[in-house]
């Protein structure tokens, strides 16, 4: 009896398990006629082929393979199907999922012995920490990863272990531990890997050695492999790199030569930046100050666009993300409620027979049905109380979901209603405006452009911060060198008004810090200064050592200052407070409740110091270094 209930509950849970698989219907018919494992197969092959060109398709096949790998206790390939989800959203950005995949993937292989799949996570957990600069952590990781490819024997994946160390020692600025590991990489790859794998071991080589100085042996080899790479590997990288060798080597005709190719082929936002760059710096170089100064500008446009699609990649995963944890609740809950039916007829059902077949039984039977009308009934109570916390987590998603298109109403509608207004008027005026005329209008609509920017820029970042998704990753940190890179950002709007940025950090200051939290807080603190400070004013960042446990930073403008009523609200308020600034800018407030709860995550404290017609003075602090 307990046999055959088994197996009807276990075809229930595979009917609603493909129920709540939102796979497109081609795919799910592709898969329909086959075994679990061939499923499995067909769908982490379909998600690895579609993670660059379909990636919301590429998760959801990759997620469905993990579900079906589970089921039938498969750990190589549940392990498997957890690295290429990982590397899925690593690409897209969204290192704190990728993480925990490739962090299940690790824990997986190392409770099955599964060595090569463990070469794989350590690569990726590895290659995640590289890209967020974290070199120590990655050459950890990138060193356990080739010792357990050279253990498993594996020839692809010890290539690519030694190709990842090389990049990774490149970033080092080591460049001799860079040769030496691009060359291990080249030497078995040409012994199984394609022409184009090949010439990606060759082109390490030359990154090396151009990092050693030795350039023209760098740039022969270069020129060497470009017919053995594929259209999809150069996609503009090759010039840029060729390009950037003969800059080093100061020929700078030649420079421009193949920086112009890449530049005027348009493969992509990064490669455009990257040749606009090169073709900037050989022209100032070459005394063509004009030209300089006009592809400059365009790397600065680039690099924007970069910017801009680097978010909308990560908004549209945690949009995705968002809609695959509601989909999961509904569907568990279905579970739940299939699985509570199931066990109450079941209770019903055996209680028939044993009454009808042991009629002498009868008081034992009533006994022990009342003893599990008891345990069902403890156990609805423990369903209803997870469904409820189910209810409460959705309950509280959508309060943020409403929260931010509250936001978004209040505040973006202005700007760009004011932005399509200034558009019509431009186009049914163009032909009477003056050209000083249409000048000053346009560089209203860039500022406007501007302010709506950066409020979608916080937008994301504090609703990431609401839902949970942003890591709190503290590293060691020069901060004279992070205020100089942001005032490379704000000098274009500084310059406009006559602001003087002056950085009073001392040279090489440590602190230990998340470096992209630390980014933000004094960034949107230096934006809300020059937002309002008048013209010919200045504002300064430097720190105040005046604390046994904490540094204290101070952001000081001369600006307009405020009154102690406001700043009082500034940072206690649950709304947010919103004035125009010296030139007409507009703001959300959004900057300061995304400052606050970035200080508050490294356990310190912000506050303001204020004088009407004076200054404001923005102060934080944080924990000192320990040596």
């Amino acid at each position: 009896m307990n046999k055959y209930l088994l197996i009807i509950l276990t075809g229930l849970i595979v009917v609603f398990d493909l129920k709540g698989s939102d796979l497109p219907d081609s795919i799910s018919k592709r898969i329909l006629n086959l075994s679990v494992p061939q499923k499995i197969d067909t769908l982490q092959k379909i998600c690895w082929e579609n993670r660059f060109t379909v990636p919301l398709v590429s998760i959801q096949t990759g997620k469905q393979s993990i579900e079906f790998a589970r089921q039938i206790n498969n750990y190589e390939k549940l392990a498997n199907g957890l690295n290429y989800v990982g590397v899925v959203y690593m690409h897209r950005s969204d290192y704190v999922l990728a993480n925990q995949y490739f962090q299940e993937a690790l824990v997986t292989a190392e409770k099955n012995n599964l060595t090569l799949q463990l070469g794989y996570a350590n690569n990726n957990l590895g290659h995640i920490r590289k890209f967020k600069g974290d070199f120590t952590e990655s050459l950890k990781y990138l060193r356990t990863s080739l010792s357990m490819m050279q253990k498993s024997g594996d020839k692809q994946g010890i290539g690519y272990a030694f190709l990842l160390l090389s990049q990774l020692f490149y970033d080092m600025k080591l460049y001799d531990s860079a040769f030496v590991y691009a060359n291990n990489s080249l030497e078995i790859r040409k012994t199984f890997a394609t022409r184009t794998s090949i010439a990606r071991a060759h082109h390490a080589v030359g990154s090396a050695l151009e990092g050693l100085g030795r350039y023209k042996e760098a740039l022969e080899l270069y020129l060497s492999i470009k017919d053995d790479l594929s259209d999809q590997v150069i996609d503009g990288r090759w010039h840029i790199t060729v390009a950037n060798c003969y800059l080093l080597m100061k020929d700078y005709e030649n420079a421009i030569l193949y920086a112009n190719q890449a530049y005027t082929s348009k493969y992509s936002n990064q490669v455009l930046f990257e040749s606009a760059k090169i073709l900037s710096e050989c022209n100032e170089k070459m005394g063509r100050f004009e030209k300089a100064l006009m592809f400059h500008k365009k790397s600065v446009e680039y690099k924007d666009s970069l910017f801009s699609d680097e978010k909308s990649k990560q908004l549209e995963v945690m949009t995705f993300t968002y809609n695959d944890e509601i989909k999961y609740m509904k569907n568990q809950k279905l579970k739940e409620e299939a699985e509570k039916e199931l066990e109450t007829k079941n209770i019903m059902l055996i209680s028939s027979i044993i009454g009808l077949l042991i009629f002498s039984f009868a008081l034992w039977i009533q006994f022990r049905s009342r003893k599990n009308e008891q345990i069902a009934n403890r156990l609805l109570n423990e369903k209803n109380i997870q469904i409820q916390m189910q209810s409460d987590s959705l309950a509280e998603l959508n309060a943020t979901k409403d929260k931010l298109f509250s936001i978004i109403a209040h505040d973006l509608r202005n700007p760009v209603g004011s932005f399509k207004q200034a558009i019509e008027f431009l186009k049914d005026n163009f032909e009477i405006l003056e050209k000083e005329e249409l000048r000053e209008f346009l560089q209203l609509m860039e500022k406007n452009s501007i302010s709506v920017y950066n409020l979608l820029d916080n937008l994301l970042e504090w609703s990431r911060s609401q839902r949970g998704l942003i890591q709190f990753n503290p590293v060691l940190i020069d901060f004279h060198y992070i205020v100089n890179n942001l005032f490379q950002l704000l000098k274009f709007t500084a310059d406009d008004k006559k602001i003087k940025l002056v950085n009073e950090v001392p040279q090489e200051f440590l602190i230990t810090a998340d470096v992209n939290m630390l980014t933000a807080i004094i960034r949107n603190l230096a934006t809300n200064a020059v937002k309002f400070t008048p013209e010919n004013g200045s504002i300064t960042i430097g720190i105040s050592d005046t604390n046994a446990d904490f540094v204290h930073f101070y952001i000081k403008d001369t600006g307009v200052g405020m009154s102690e009523e406001i700043s009082s609200k500034l940072f206690n308020s649950r709304g947010t407070i919103t004035t125009e600034g010296t030139a007409n800018e507009k703001g959300s407030g959004l900057g300061l409740i995304l400052a606050k709860e970035f200080v508050e995550k490294h356990g310190g404290k912000i506050w303001v110091e204020s004088e009407i017609g004076v200054g404001s003075t923005f102060w934080f602090s944080l924990l000192k270094n320990k040596d």
